[in-house]
């Protein structure tokens, strides 16, 4: 960040004026039907765990993943919300 002179804020590096390209959330709505962060890397290894995961989540509607800090639990869910999104969540 960079203070200018009249106290704002400003990126390093940012241009000055009008910019030509959209916004970041425009181009991520549009690219997915929900809001769910893209994922970086493949989803690669945990096909049983997800398995297993969309079994529970047919019987019951909660579930709670627990784990130690860095197994993996957050990119579990977002793989297992993205690929049920559609059976869960109808369109108004």
């Amino acid at each position: 960040m960079v203070v200018t002179q009249k106290g704002g804020l400003r990126q390093a590096g940012a241009v000055d004026g009008p910019s030509s390209a959209p916004p970041p959330a425009a181009d991520a709505q549009a690219a997915s039907p929900n809001l769910l962060p893209v994922p970086l890397t493949r989803f690669v290894g945990r096909e049983r765990d997800l398995q297993e995961l969309r079994s529970l989540l047919a019987a019951s509607r909660l579930l709670t993943l627990t784990g130690a800090g860095g197994c993996g639990k957050t990119r579990l869910a977002l793989q297992l919300v993205g690929e049920c999104f559609h059976e869960y969540f109808r369109a108004a």
